[in-house]
């Protein structure tokens, strides 16, 4: 994807340059949280398939588990806070941790 500094706007009015900024903005924003995400969800499947997953006890696993919910409530927050930014009500779809964690886990 080209950067706005590789992309010649001013051939366009101001207004629309300005959408084009903040959407290029939002998808760089957007990218980032996808690529935070996609590490957390290696981080997991580590924890819960690595190697030494046979050997952690299940207390070393709950706080793997709770280390990575940390980490994901962030992920939303930041996603949530993009979202309110923006007026994007598509942005942020709650629920995903709260999914997560009755997927693996009791939690707390």
């Amino acid at each position: 994807m080209q950067t706005a500094a590789s992309l010649d706007l001013s051939a366009i009015p101001a207004a629309q340059r300005a959408a084009v900024l903040a959407l290029m903005e939002k998808v760089a924003a957007l990218t980032e949280i996808t690529q935070r995400q996609e590490h957390l969800i290696a981080e997991l499947n580590h924890a819960l398939h690595g190697k030494r997953s046979e050997k952690l006890t299940e207390d070393e696993r709950q706080l793997a588990f709770e280390d990575l919910s940390i980490a994901l409530a962030e992920v939303e927050a930041e996603k949530e806070h993009l979202a309110a930014k923006t007026d994007d009500k598509t942005a942020a779809k709650p629920g995903v941790s709260e999914t997560l964690c009755m997927r693996l886990s009791p939690c707390v």
